[in-house]
């Protein structure tokens, strides 16, 4: 390799000769090597587009030039070809980065395996919609890349978006029958939807592929699980009425025979599963097995097993919370679900947790900033402000809150409300920082309202005059002037004294204005004296 890359600073050509002679007798194994040969052939097709252009603008070539012209085109016809190949050769076996893949794509914008690298690529870094547009272009470019169709249902996932997840899914395995990988996604989907009946009847098509499958005999766990749950409702149901039919009652006596069954079912398939994996989730869908049919002590024991195995599993605590609750441990209940809460980073678990913590105890403050604050990431704003709004009730002078409160009326457009809240906030202002990021905030919401780079109105002109004296006191006399600068130049009518007068004290100078021109008749409008004659 030392050999090929010095003969290549000498001769490009001697150093491609000696990378290919080292490529097809196998006697380097640098995943790279073909990587090195493209980016020689990529130079090469350079070196020739510089030169065919130079010819090109020629005004009246020899045929000499012409003939030239022709062999370059030929040239950078074989050139890019070569390059390519060699780029997606060494795509077998490196990691791409993004500069890899837009060589790629320069040489060939259809390439769909450099678009769906370039997703998965978007996708480590979290941005789900960008990978996702890159996963459909190559569907477009080929309605038959099932990878790309998996990988567009992954996004989906993750963004919570199942029915677009049922629908790539469900495209890769008409593509590629009895998939089970793809068939474990699209069953994992159904449940979290509920399709229940969609679920069974795909179980029941891996299991004739595959039936000692791990993932088929949990989600068969699962699916007895949710029917359980259903049918604990339908009896709660039942037995709340008053009054039953006959029919009702009937039901009624059924439905204890139905959910010791599914019971039964859940219990031996995550058991069975157990023997042979050892995850956490295992024994935690147990615990939340026992606990709906209401053994709290198999439950419980279930839900501490795993704590002791790992104290950071937030559903372990979760469930432990729900059958100290049960068990009428008030206190204990809570100290769990704040564990749980502060153990997770999802969201939607986080929010779950929250809520129940709040509904525990409505005076808890801090839980509900928190929620709040969850709310927000998810772009829940109404959810949000109805924290926002319980925490002033009991804290009239929350800064925070009212930051909260005010932001999340902006993200709803409701700019007036959102400004009004910025400014019950200011006579709780203890400090200068805090008063000055009211205004700036009050400016803010009221640029978004008008637009960007349109004139502010009354709340933010008002917003930068007061902002302008308090920069006075602090002896800040450029912000001052820039804040007063702002003013004169959206509304030059907005008091125009007192800006004046601040603008003056900050050390600004106000042009004067122009003088009247004095007017100048012309010679036809000049009044003419009488002539006295000869």
């Amino acid at each position: 390799m030392v050999n090929a890359y010095l003969k290549q600073q000498k001769d490009l050509d001697l150093g491609l000769a000696e990378f290919e002679r080292l490529q097809e007798e196998g006697y380097s194994d640098d995943p790279y090597l073909p990587y090195y040969i493209g980016r020689i052939y990529e130079s090469k097709l350079l070196t020739a587009k510089q030169e065919q252009q130079t010819l090109e603008e020629l005004e009246e070539p020899t045929d000499e030039e012409a003939a030239r012209i022709n062999e370059l085109t030929q040239s950078i016809d074989s050139y890019k070809a070569k390059a390519l190949a060699a780029y997606l050769e060494a795509l077998e076996d490196v990691e791409a980065d993004e500069d890899f893949l837009n060589r790629i794509l320069t040489l060939d914008p259809d390439s769909t395996t450099a678009i769906y690298l370039y997703g998965k690529l978007l996708a480590e870094r979290g941005d789900t919609f960008g990978a996702d547009m890159r996963f459909r272009e190559a569907i477009n470019k080929d309605p038959t890349f099932v990878a790309a169709y998996i990988a567009s249902g992954d996004m989906a996932v993750r963004n919570r978006t199942y029915k677009q997840a049922i629908t790539q899914y469900k495209a890769a395995l008409e593509l590629r029958p009895g998939d089970i990988g793809v068939m474990a996604k699209l069953a994992a989907v159904y449940l979290a939807v509920g399709q229940l009946d969609e679920l069974e009847e795909l179980l029941s098509a891996i299991e004739q592929i595959d039936p000692e499958n791990l993932k088929l005999i949990v989600s068969q766990g699962d699916l007895a699980y949710e029917r359980m749950l259903s049918a604990i409702s339908e009896r709660e149901e039942l037995q709340g009425k008053s009054t039953r039919t006959e029919e009702e009652e009937t039901r009624l006596n059924e439905l204890s025979t139905v959910i010791a069954s599914y019971y039964k079912t859940t219990v031996e398939r995550y058991e069975k599963a157990l023997t042979r994996s050892g995850s956490l989730d295992l024994p935690v869908k147990l615990g939340k097995a026992h606990l709906a049919i209401g053994d709290l002590d198999k439950a419980r024991k279930a839900f501490q097993n795993v704590i002791l195995r790992s104290p950071y599993k937030a559903e372990a605590y979760e469930g432990l919370a729900d059958v100290l609750l049960k068990q009428g441990d008030t206190e204990g209940a809570i100290e769990n679900y704040c564990t749980a809460f502060s153990r997770t980073f999802d969201n939607a678990i986080k929010q779950r947790l929250g809520e129940r913590i709040v509904e525990l105890v409505p005076d808890d403050i801090e839980m509900r900033f928190k929620l709040a604050k969850v709310y927000a990431e998810q772009y829940m704003w109404s959810a949000a402000i109805k924290q926002y709004a319980a925490i002033l009730d009991v804290r009239s002078d929350s800064l925070e809150a009212y930051r909260g409160i005010a932001e999340a009326y902006k993200w709803r457009t409701e700019y007036d409300t959102s400004i009004d809240y910025l400014k019950r906030a200011l006579p709780y202002a203890t400090t200068d920082a805090d008063t000055i990021d009211l205004y700036e905030k009050i400016i803010d919401v009221n640029q978004t309202q008008v637009g960007q780079g349109n004139p502010l109105t009354r709340p933010g002109l008002d917003g930068s005059l007061e902002l302008a004296r308090l920069y006075l006191t602090q002896g800040e006399d450029d912000k001052a002037k820039e804040k007063l600068e702002k003013i004169m130049s959206d509304d030059p009518s907005y008091r125009p004294e007192e800006v004046a007068e601040l603008f003056a004290k900050a050390g600004g100078e106000i042009p004067a204005p122009m003088p009247l021109e004095t007017e100048v008749q012309t010679p036809s409008e000049a009044v003419q004296t009488p002539s006295n004659g000869p």
